[in-house]
Order: structure tokens, then sequence, then C-alpha cells
């Protein structure tokens, strides 16, 4: 029985029978044009499952995604064999710790994120299910006590750093709850009990990662980081394109000065958030602004 519950048995997926019918029902699925497989705690069933299954769902469509809810160190499904990706916890977690509890410094954090990005192989690491909440965790809002500026810095970061972001329902309206079956509440679909606020922003932030590749595609790096201002600096680089974000997650605006010049690339800088405007680097190469608190920046310069 799964975690004591006998209404949930357990297969015995190395049983031949119990594999080829798991098996028969994939490749029913998959045939019938389902391009996606998110596994329930797939920790709970051998590798050797997991690896004849990829080969089966691969077969039948190479391009299906198969992400599994693993909430720790996944290195062992990510090997090229098992899973394409995790929903990815780890990333939830140390997000909380920056933006939401503010308890880790820029430094922390970044060391942190790195930290997670070398345990997985590249590739991985831009396909991760990116995540900042669940059904099965507190809501997002909630997790920030109703604080909508730190859950909007969270999610440009989100959408802005490697690997696929993945907005739960409701999250994007305000929709608060607490631990499960708090955080599964109906969703709030009536215009006038939905935040607003909320909802443009996630929009906005979603048609910024689209309309510039290279937040999808780019190669990761730490430009700056200060814990005394709380200013975190990276660029995103996809062949001449390049992306800069800078976030300010203390308490007072901060002055920050972003090396645009030793980012690369080709083309002309522009701001396109919070607005959109060119940019003019100074003699060192360095474009020195006010980032107000709890907010940030990002700036983009495309091949020509």
């Amino acid at each position: 029985m799964l975690v004591g519950y006998g209404s949930l048995p357990k297969l015995r997926t190395e049983n031949p029978a119990v594999r080829r019918y798991l098996f028969d029902v994939t490749r029913k699925w998959t045939t019938m044009g389902v391009d996606g497989w998110r596994l329930d705690v797939p920790n709970e069933i051998s590798h050797d499952f997991w690896i004849e299954w990829r080969k089966l769902v691969k077969s039948i469509n190479p391009e299906c995604y198969i992400v599994g809810e693993i909430w720790d160190n996944a290195t062992a499904w990510l090997q090229g064999d098992q899973f394409d990706a995790v929903m990815n916890y780890r990333f939830r977690e140390q997000c909380l710790r920056f933006f939401v509890q503010g308890t880790a410094s820029p430094t922390a954090f970044d060391t942190a994120l790195a930290h997670q990005r070398r345990d997985y192989p590249e590739p991985v690491n831009f396909a991760l299910q990116n995540l900042l909440g669940s059904h099965d965790t507190e809501r997002l809002l909630t997790m920030c006590t109703g604080n909508t500026e730190r859950e909007k810095i969270a999610v440009l970061f989100q959408m802005t750093y490697p690997g696929a972001p993945m907005v739960y329902y409701g999250d994007e309206v305000g929709m608060e709850g607490g631990k499960d079956p708090g955080c599964r509440g109906t969703m709030v679909w009536e215009g006038k009990k939905q935040r607003a606020d909320l909802l443009g922003w996630y929009k906005k932030m979603i048609a910024l990662r689209r309309a510039h590749s290279v937040w999808g595609r780019g190669s990761f790096e730490t430009l700056r980081t200060d814990d005394d201002k709380g200013v975190y600096i990276f660029a995103r680089k996809d062949g001449e394109s390049r992306g800069v974000v800078v976030l300010n997650v203390g308490s007072s605006p901060a002055r920050a000065a972003v090396p645009l010049g030793a980012v690369g690339g080709s083309g002309s800088w522009h701001q396109i958030h919070p607005v959109e405007k060119a940019i003019t680097q100074g003699p060192s190469g360095e474009y020195e602004f006010l980032v107000p608190a709890m907010s940030g920046a990002v700036f983009v310069t495309e091949e020509k």
C-alpha cells in the first residue's frame, strides 16, 4: 500500500504483466497525441522501469516531455536515460529564501543556484520545470503574507532564469491558501475577485520572456552581487543577443552600476522593463541608475 492508505495500492512494477499493462496505457495515450508526462512520486518506482518506459515514449514521440516529481537532488533520474526534467522544488526553495523570506543574501542565492546548475547536465537546466508554487505547497501570495511586490519580483526572476517556468493555476490572480488541502481551492474565475494588478504583471512577464529568445536559450552569467544593498545582477547570452536583469530585494532604493560593456554582443542596448527606452553606456561601459526597493529592471541587445 502507498503511504499507508489501503485505497492506494502500490503496483508491483517488476511483475511482467503489470509492466505490460502500464506500457500499453502509455502507448495508447502517447499515440493519441499526449506530448508530455508528469510523473507523480516516481522515486517509488525502480530506475530500470523508467529507463524502459522512456524508450517506449520516445519511440512514439521523440519530443515528448517527461517531467518527474522529485523534490531533492534528481541527478540519478536526469542522466538522459529516464526523465527530461523534474519539478524544480530546489529552485522554489531558494527563491522563497531570497525574494519572500529575505533570509538569503544575493551572494548566497547566487551560490545556491550555481550549485544546482552544476548538479545536472547543461541541457537539463533549460528543461527544468521552475515553479514557485504547486498543489503540494502553500500558495505563493500566502507565503508572501499578501505582499504582491515580493511575488512580482520573484516572477520576474522566474521568467528570465534558465528553465521552463510553471505557473500554478490561480497564483496569477492572487489566490491564497495554506498547505494541502488549502492550496487546492477552486479556481477564482470572477473578475471582481481576481487581483488585476497581479494578472497584468504575469501577462507582462510572460510576454517579455516570449519576445526575446535569449531568456529561453541563453547561457547564464552572474555579473554582480551586492549584499549590502540587496542587489543582484545577471546576464543571459545567446549568440550575439544579450539580456541583463537587475534586481533589488532591499528595503531602500539602490544605485546600481550595470556592466553592459562587459557583457558583449552586438546591437544597441534597450531597457524593456519597467519602461522601454534606449540606453547609453558611460565611458567605462557601465550604465548607472536608481533601482527602487523590491523591484527590477531588464535590458536587452539583440543580434543584428
